[in-house]
């Protein structure tokens, strides 16, 4: 019983999912695999995990933007001065 979308549920519960999927670079011909199997997740979890990773990284570019500014304010020059000490 095909589905719109991998969200709908099925239809009855002794059914169980399948999808097919293909890359020309690793099958001949289409797959047939539950999603379970390959870990085939959303793109909206795929962003909130990509945020989660990006926010310490937002965190170390502020402390070094910080750092630059202040070293700036304090014996003048650029911020490729400030970051290597040139």
């Amino acid at each position: 019983l095909p589905l719109d979308t991998l969200s709908d549920p099925v239809r009855n519960s002794g059914y169980t999912r399948y999808i097919q999927v293909f890359s020309p670079k690793y099958h001949s011909a289409p797959v047939l695999v539950t999603p379970e199997e390959i870990g085939l997740i959303t793109i909206k979890a795929e962003l909130q995990e990509a945020m989660l990773l990006a926010i310490p990284g937002f965190f170390w570019v502020f402390v070094a933007s910080a750092f630059a500014s202040n070293y700036n304010d304090k014996y003048g020059g650029n911020f490729f001065d400030a970051i290597f000490r040139t």
